[in-house]
């Protein structure tokens, strides 16, 4: 009887080849996940610097106008703290063609990238 001794298993080039696509798969899968941490951060950032600026003009639009309190023509550049970060808000009031009424353009940036505007938004601001 002719018994012939066979060993079932993976041979060290099978499991070297499985460890390689494993290895290409993990890799990829990593770097999508680290793409998708970095996008969300950057929506969630955009999304509070928009609220942000929302705010801002909100604001000057309940402050009760009078001559005195009117704006006039100018840069105002403020530093606020929300959401644990502090952002820079530039907000640029110029005159339109109607003596009455004001132009605002608010831009708020990341305090630590501040060459990158978030948010840009305008809005316009009558005397009455």
């Amino acid at each position: 009887m002719n018994r012939t001794n066979r060993r079932s298993g993976f041979t060290l080039i099978e499991i070297m080849v499985a460890l390689a696509v494993f290895a290409i798969v993990a890799t990829t899968l990593l770097r999508n996940a680290a793409t998708s941490v970095s996008q969300s951060r950057q929506l969630k950032d955009r999304a509070v610097a928009q609220w942000i600026a929302e705010n801002e003009i909100q604001r000057l639009r309940m402050v009760e106008r009078t001559e005195l309190t009117f704006p006039s023509s100018g840069l105002n550049r403020t530093t606020l703290m929300m959401a644990d970060r502090e952002w820079q808000i530039e907000v640029d009031i110029s005159p339109t063609e109607n003596d009455l009424v004001r132009r605002i353009e608010v831009s708020v940036r990341d305090e630590q990238s501040p060459d990158v505007v978030l948010a840009d938004l305008t809005g316009f601001l009558g005397r009455y």
